[in-house]
């Protein structure tokens, strides 16, 4: 759930970038925008190097296969045999809101064509053979600028309604196979007088972490050196040697037998039907929550002493969600309480860690999906934080993630390919929701020369409930695309994740410190084995008394 993090920025760069506000703003932003990093890293770690052919336009090209992810990414993208089973292209989108309404859309081009075209999978194009997917990298001069970089007019009326249409039509349409497959639309004049850029861009290319880093890069003032996508943790948490125990056992279990026994999450007014089908796939709503301020995210963390931004992040919407179902008196309710739990996909990044000052190299796919239960049955709000901590803390020390990637590579290796495809069409029903957490820059940043205002991001699937939230300049925007077979009612939903956070919030604060301390959570599991463990012990002892005295 940790995406990639740009931690601070230096103070020059502070300076510059304040500059961009100040009554000389034109001359700042043009400097700020002058001055770039060196050189940009290869996307190309999940691909074997295969010999230069020609094209048919006669240019020379570097043929690479695809990894076996990608391989079906690709297919699901370009494939006409997957397009008659309605597989669609899995998109990652992100949403790039500038302070100024009418940006300069060949400056646009300009700047995306010295930075992005750097990456050699975003100007190459997917071919089929043999039953493998092979990328052909193109020259420049063959990308189309004008077809990759489009202009939409907002004329002052594009907002949440139509963000969310153009999120659907990116969902629905069928990639130009014969051209790269990513695309921006620069949308002008937009409600609230700024504009946007959307970028959308096909999983084939990339994961989400590749892809949102990536596109981090393409800032006029990134950091010197992107480091690996591996999240750091400053120290990892403390629990008992009994939970320990018992987090290492079900992680054994869960990751190499458990995930594949999953079932589906209970029916609920989050949720897809399941027994709507893939081929109907719904129109998309884009809701955005009011932007709450990270400072008072970190104050509710340091009150809880031994909690992440992301505890009370996940918190949040666990107790929006509560709410929802019991504003709708959903029945989930009930299945809730007596013991069925509601469940977060989400995906987990497996890069392997690196130093602080090494360059990404690895910017593929490489990822694992897995979920958590939301931790529906708190007794109180500040206990819905503990509750969501334990949770999260369980994959950060349990083996189950390690042992997941072995199996499932081995997996994908064996799997034919009609499985693969059941196995994503079923995978779209089971959870309630899908939830990104990206972390973007600490400062206000620019693009092209441009301020950026505001960041989002999304990545399209078959669900019904989609929960996008990125931190940036000091605010965390919590957004959610809904699909229109699960009926969401998305402004009740956006009250509820209002609410959930400044009821957090108040509790937080108004709470006395023994209401506060940690209540070091344990699952029954482990406390059965507190209580077996020295019961097991004093029956030995006594048994080697007995041996002894005989």
């Amino acid at each position: 759930m940790e995406f990639p993090t740009i931690k601070g920025t230096p103070s020059d760069v502070r300076r510059r970038l304040s500059g961009v506000l100040t009554a000389d703003a034109e001359e700042s932003a043009r400097s700020v925008a002058g001055r770039r990093r060196s050189s940009l890293v290869s996307l190309d770690d999940a691909v074997e190097d295969m010999p230069k052919h020609k094209q048919g336009g006669g240019s020379t090209s570097r043929s690479r296969r695809a990894s076996v992810i990608t391989n079906f990414f690709a297919k699901s993208s370009t494939s006409f045999d997957y397009q008659e089973r309605s597989i669609r292209p899995t998109v990652v989108m992100a949403m790039i809101y500038l302070k100024d309404p009418c940006p300069d859309v060949q400056k646009l081009r300009t700047v995306v064509a010295d930075r992005l075209l750097e990456f050699p999978r975003f100007c190459s194009t997917f071919r089929q053979q043999d039953g493998a997917v092979f990328f052909d990298q193109l020259s420049r001069d063959e990308i189309d600028l004008e077809h990759h970089v489009q202009v939409k007019h907002g004329k002052g009326q594009f907002g949440e309604k139509e963000t969310g249409d153009l999120i659907t039509s990116s969902c629905l349409e069928w990639w130009d196979a014969e051209k790269p497959l990513w695309r921006m639309t620069l949308v002008k004049e937009m409600e609230g007088g700024r504009s946007m850029l959307f970028c959308k861009m096909d999983h084939a290319v990339g994961d989400g972490v590749a892809l949102m880093s990536v596109l981090l890069s393409l800032l006029d003032d990134p950091p010197k050196e992107i480091r690996s996508l591996q999240s750091r943790r400053e120290e990892k948490p403390t629990v008992a040697l009994s939970q320990r125990i018992v987090n290492n056992i079900h992680g054994i279990y869960y990751g190499t037998i458990g995930w594949l026994l999953g079932g589906f999450d209970p029916e609920n007014g989050l949720k897809i039907p399941r027994e709507k089908k893939l081929e109907e796939f719904g129109s998309k709503t884009f809701s955005q929550v009011r932007p709450f301020s990270l400072g008072r995210v970190k104050a509710i963390k340091e009150e809880l002493k031994g909690t992440t931004v992301n505890d009370v992040i996940v918190a949040t919407l666990t107790i929006a969600m509560r709410k929802y179902f019991e504003k709708t008196n959903d029945p989930v309710l009930k299945k809730i309480d007596k013991g069925k739990d509601l469940h977060m996909s989400f995906v987990v990044n497996t890069r392997s860690q690196s130093s602080s000052s090494e360059k990404v190299t690895n910017l593929g796919n490489d990822f694992l999906v897995t979920s958590l239960p939301f931790e529906l049955r708190y007794k109180s709000k500040i206990d819905a934080v503990w509750r969501s901590k334990a949770s999260v803390d369980y994959l950060k020390l349990s083996p189950a993630l390690y042992l997941l990637k072995i199996v499932t590579q081995k997996l994908l290796l064996l799997l034919p390919e009609e499985a693969l495809i059941a196995a994503a069409v079923d995978n779209s029903f089971k959870p309630t929701a899908f939830v990104t957490n990206v972390m973007g820059p600490t400062f206000e940043a620019t693009f092209a020369g441009y301020a950026v205002d505001d960041l989002n991001y999304l990545v399209s699937a078959n669900i019904g409930l989609y929960f996008g939230v990125l931190s940036y300049n000091g605010k965390v925007n919590v957004s959610f695309t809904t699909d229109s077979l699960a009926r969401v009612d998305c402004l009740l939903l956006k009250i509820c994740v209002e609410e959930a956070f400044e009821g957090l919030e108040k509790d937080v604060m108004d709470a006395s410190p023994g209401e506060l301390k940690d209540p070091n959570l344990k699952s029954t599991a482990a406390r059965l084995l507190e209580f077996a463990a020295p019961c097991a012990a004093a029956v030995a002892l006594s048994y080697i008394c007995k041996a002894f005295l005989k």
